[in-house]
């Protein structure tokens, strides 16, 4: 819960060129019900599934802002047709840069006030994250890419007998 530059390390590897070592092991939490719940949002997200956003964002408690949780993870509007990890079209670009105008301060306070304490931590992680992706000069796709995966995974019977 706590990947800053401070805490991370990338250490020469002969066989794969590096690896990451992990510093500072205080913040864990385990996710159980919510933890599944992110995975269906990811899955959600990567499909662009808007009604399925919607669905959740309900029963995170706050699907008057559900609309912002493809803004939030993905740079994408709510209703955005393209690839993720690719360019958008300058409609697309514009429908954003008209989505973000139209956030206010309240609106944000809000809808932070609004989320479940559990996903504060995905938030803060992921916000993280990005910056950490962003100075290494990576593209963002690699971070969309693992969280699909990591959603997949969370999904499967195999790791989570309640998944259905």
């Amino acid at each position: 819960g706590d990947p800053h530059p401070g805490n991370i390390l990338v250490s020469v590897d002969s066989h794969n060129g590096f690896f990451l070592v992990l510093l500072d092991h205080g913040i864990y939490k385990k996710l159980d019900r919510f933890g599944l719940e992110n995975c269906q949002l990811w899955k959600a997200l990567i499909l662009l599934d808007s009604n399925e956003i919607q669905h959740l964002g309900e029963r995170f408690g706050v699907a008057k802002y559900s609309r912002y949780f493809p803004l939030i993870f993905t740079r994408r509007t709510i209703d955005s047709k393209s690839a993720l990890g690719k360019g958008k079209p300058d409609k697309e670009k514009t429908n954003l840069k008209q989505e973000l105008k139209s956030l206010n301060m309240e609106d944000l306070s809000s809808f932070m006030e609004s989320l479940p304490p559990d996903f504060l931590t995905i938030l803060r992680t992921d916000g993280l994250l990005w910056s950490l992706i962003s100075m290494l000069g990576a593209p963002q796709r690699i971070r969309l890419m693992a969280y699909a995966e990591d959603a997949i995974y969370g999904l499967s019977p195999k790791s989570n007998p309640t998944s259905g």
